[in-house]
This record gives C-alpha cells, structure tokens and sequence, in this order.
C-alpha cells in the first residue's frame, strides 16, 4: 500500500471522528440535521479454481454524510453523499457496495482517483425534495424507492434492488424519479412512479400503484411501463397463527421474445423472542436451467441493468437470525440454486460494542461443481456457485 492510499484512509477516518461536531441546528421555520456513518470492509478471498497463488485481499472505506433540511414543517429536502475507498484486488466488494443504477439522468464523475490497486469514488446518493400536503405527499429528485413485500428474493422490485447476501443493505441505491402517494381513506393509498432512464427517457419506469390494508392482510395491484414495455405486478401478505405469509408476482409484456414472469413465495416467523426465521422461493422465467447457458444469460437486458444478480431460474433461500445478547447477534443466510443444485452459506456474527459502534465478522462459502476452461479459453460453469472462491470479512460501522 502506497503511501497516498494510507494518507486517503487516514483523511477517512478523521472525517467520520470529526463529523460528530456536526449538530443539529433549529431555528423556526428551518430545522437542519447532519449525520452520517462511516464503514470498514475487509474481504480475504482464497484462490481461484484452476488459479495459481495465494488469495486475493480487498479493503473497503465507506463515508456517508447526510444532511436533512425541513422548513416550515411542510418541506423536507435531503441530500446525501458517499465516498467509497478501494485497496486492492476488486471483485469482493460487491458483497457490500449497491449496484448504482442506470435510473439517473446524470451523475457526478464516480472516478475521483485511481491507481495501482486502489480507486476513490464518489456517489451522490440522494438529492430530493419532499413536499407534504394535507393529503398526500410528492417528492422528487434522487431517492430510494421499494416495490413489493419480499425481503431476500424480490420479483416486483425492479428500483435497484440489492443482490441476495449484500452486507450494507441500509441504504439503497438512489433513483432519479418522481414519486406522488395519495392516501384514500385510512387503509387504502395510490402512488405514482415515474423514473427516469439515463439512456432515453421512454425506457424509464411510469407505475401506477394501488395499496390496501385490511385487518391483518395486506394487497397491492401495479401496472405501467417499465424499460418500454408493459409491466404488471401484484403482492399479498399476511399473518395466520403468528406466521407471516406472503407472495408478490412481476410480469412483462415483451412484443418480441418470451414474456417475463418472477414469481417469489415467502414465509417468515418469530420462532422464539431472540430467534427469527424466513424463508423463500423464487422463479425468473429469464433466467437460464442449464450451466452451460449462464455465460449468455449475463449478456440479458435485465441482469445487465441490474434488476438481478442470479442466473437461474429456480432458488431457494433461508435467513436465521438470533439475538444471543441484546449486544451480540448471529445471522445465518443460505441460498441454493435449484437446477444445478449449487449454494451459497452466508453466516455472520455483530457485535455493538460501544454506542453508535458495531463491528461484524463474516464468511460466504460457496458449494457446488466447479467450472473448467474451455477450448477457447473462456471460463465454463459448472454451476453457478461452484466456481466463486469462498470469502471471509470484516466490518467496523460508525454512526454520528
């Protein structure tokens, strides 16, 4: 490490300690607030399949600094910015950066430096402004949105959605758009969606959705254009015994080629007062059975513009989480491929040491047939987790 990457981690460090000095500051009609977190990822992968060497090593700063701003009490505009510290070897990272989304008009240049084996990059992640009216609320600029009620798997969240096992799930990844909520009584809601495309606005996102509650069921209905073709979306959630149910299904009407349909069934419960459990299945109809198609299937229109980050058609996935002190957590996350019966374990330990100050301690072991080189020299899937190298980390999370 050379001595500017220790000079932008030591700048790093020091920000996110004298960022506390930042307070709030009221003054009718204008309230402000300024906050923050700053978070080390370190990554250690072993070697390859089919690679020679030691593994690779990767080390992840991430300063985010927020401000809020409300005036009159009626206005609320937020503004948030992330600057992200690469050492090493890319390719772990993924594990904790979100996916920025082509669903910007522009951006500021990510690239602040680069060099051997390290990039600084910088994300402005939110900019919006919220207007709350007596009926209603409209807000519009960069912000994060959610569709659908599944929580490892998604198929109707099609707003940058994180990839199955991230680490930093707190944020997501901001979008350009317009989004209007009109209540309707007290257990019904319409919301406009309208997002734009960095490319050409036709391919935005233009949504129409419908939301209703009733006693312990909860349903909504959604139907617009997504990417320039018509898209509809349905989910329903409920509760029966002390179990929570729910499903949510996504369809998109391709004039050319097979339709697409993501189908996703969950079921999750609090099996004891410190101990937690979900459960997941997920279809893609893009997405490809056999390994000998998933080289393809990453040139598909959806995976490339990140609405998903798996290749196969069929998953299943499990989260446990345990609460062994109110101070120290265990989380356990397994995903497995069901047509090429390949998985992924992901389990992690917290431990909130301090006010404001947790620190983690994880691994990700992939399962499954390995891939081999083909007489082109381009990499063969044997399966989908098989090939990936297993990973160990560690974080260090800071709020102020």
């Amino acid at each position: 490490m050379n001595r500017f990457t220790c000079t932008l981690t030591l700048l790093l460090l020091l920000c996110s300690v004298s960022a506390r000095a930042l307070i709030q500051w009221e003054r009718e009609p204008l309230v402000l607030d300024i906050g923050g977190s700053a978070r080390t990822f370190c990554f250690l992968s072993d070697t390859p399949p089919g690679a020679t060497g030691g593994g690779e090593a990767l080390a992840l700063e991430r300063l985010r600094t927020e401000a809020r701003v409300w005036l009159g009490g009626t206005v609320e505009v937020n503004v948030a910015w992330d600057l992200n510290l690469l050492i090493g070897i890319a390719g772990a990272e993924a594990m904790a950066l979100g996916r920025i989304p082509h669903l910007r008009i522009d951006d500021l240049k990510p690239e602040l430096a680069t060099g051997v084996n390290y990039s600084l990059l910088g994300n402005l992640d939110r900019l919006n402004l919220r207007w709350s009216l007596p009926r209603g609320e409209i807000v519009f600029g960069r912000q994060a949105a959610t569709l659908g009620c599944a929580m490892m798997l998604p198929s109707q969240d099609i707003l940058a959605p994180f990839s199955p096992g991230t680490l930093d799930t707190e944020n997501k990844p901001g979008c350009d758009a317009l989004r209007v909520s009109i209540p309707l009584g007290l257990t019904h809601e319409v919301e406009l969606y309208g997002v734009a495309h960095r490319d050409d606005m036709e391919e935005g996102i233009y949504l129409l959705r419908w939301h209703s509650a009733l006693s312990a069921l909860g349903f909504s209905l959604l139907g617009g254009k997504s990417y320039g073709e018509p898209t509809w979306a349905a989910d329903l959630s409920g509760e029966v015994g002390g179990t929570g149910l729910y499903c949510e299904a996504l369809t998109r009407l391709r004039p050319e080629g097979e339709d697409l349909l993501r189908l996703t069934l969950g079921i999750q419960r609090q099996l004891t007062p410190t101990l937690y459990c979900a459960a997941e299945y997920h279809r893609d109809s893009s997405g490809s059975v056999a390994p000998a198609d998933y080289a393809t299937r990453m040139f598909d229109e959806s995976f490339r513009r990140g609405e998903t980050a798996l290749l196969g058609r069929d998953y299943s996935a499990i989260t446990l989480d345990w609460q062994a002190h109110p101070l120290l957590s265990f989380s356990a996350f397994w995903l497995r491929n069901l047509n090429d019966d390949s998985a992924c374990f992901q389990p992690a330990l917290s431990w909130d040491f301090g006010e404001n100050t947790a620190v983690g301690l994880g691994a990700a072991v992939c399962l499954g047939e390995e891939g081999a080189q083909g007489a082109q020299g381009a990499d063969e899937y044997g399966s989908e987790f098989g090939g990936r190298p297993d990973t160990w980390f560690t974080e260090i999370r800071l709020y102020f």
